[in-house]
């Protein structure tokens, strides 16, 4: 029999990070403008754009990263070299995570059901908008691992029609 010490807890997320290879992770400060002038912007900070398989905002000033884990140390180290905010554990799923609440304060507002709804929406475009097959794969792992397969999949559907 395990010791209790010898059980790690793994959520919906780090699943999807482990079976994908990529790393979701949240940069503090950063401009909001167009992603690609974002892009281009990072690029002049020197992080290496070819490590980062997708960039999307969750917020005002919050850049939620998909990186590839054999890039993620040095991506962490160029963020710090720049005093870019780097939150790894920041959950946009769980309204309990108040991690980011000073720079995401209409979170504190809404209700699980209304966070958990918009959350599987957003992935769900991100998934469908990106040219990305990684980036779509751990989109859907993340909700295939919350549970969510199904509204996720109608999410996929609504954004296909809308189009």
């Amino acid at each position: 029999m395990k010791s209790p010490t010898n059980i790690v807890k793994t959520t919906a997320r780090q699943r999807a990070e482990t079976k994908t290879g990529v790393q979701c992770i949240y940069l503090l400060d950063l401009p909001y403008v167009k992603v690609g002038q974002l892009r281009k912007h990072m690029e002049s900070l020197k992080f290496h754009m070819k490590s980062i398989v997708n960039l999307s905002y969750v917020g005002k000033q919050i850049v939620e990263c998909l990186v590839l884990d054999a890039d993620i140390r040095a991506f962490r180290l160029n963020a710090r070299k720049h005093h870019i905010g780097f939150r790894p554990d920041f959950d946009p799923s769980n309204r309990h995570d108040h991690t980011l609440q000073f720079w995401l304060p209409d979170l504190q507002h809404k209700t699980y059901q209304e966070l958990r709804t918009d959350f599987l929406k957003r992935i769900a475009q991100e998934a469908t908008g990106s040219n990305s097959p990684l980036t779509s794969e751990f989109y859907r792992t993340w909700a295939i691992g919350l549970g969510e397969s199904k509204r996720f999949y109608d999410n996929l559907k609504n954004i296909k029609t809308s189009v």
